[in-house]
């Protein structure tokens, strides 16, 4: 499947439900995993993908991405 992004702010819209199925998914884990190891990374994912989303949210409507 072929997207194309034309702007920055599509890009963000796309990323966002992207991300959003990873904190269902560690949440998920949390509530049901019982390996000590996949309860670690679930909330390692759902911390980082937290705040990815949260970027992503500020940044859209803006025209510029911030160095890595």
């Amino acid at each position: 499947m072929e997207m194309r992004v034309t702007n920055d702010a599509a890009f963000y819209r796309m990323m966002i439900p992207h991300h959003q199925g990873a904190i269902d998914m560690s949440r998920l884990a949390l509530n049901q995993a019982k390996s000590p190891q996949v309860r670690r990374l679930a909330r390692q994912i759902l911390e980082d993908q937290q705040k990815e989303v949260a970027l992503y949210r500020r940044l859209m409507g803006r025209n510029t991405i911030p160095a890595a």
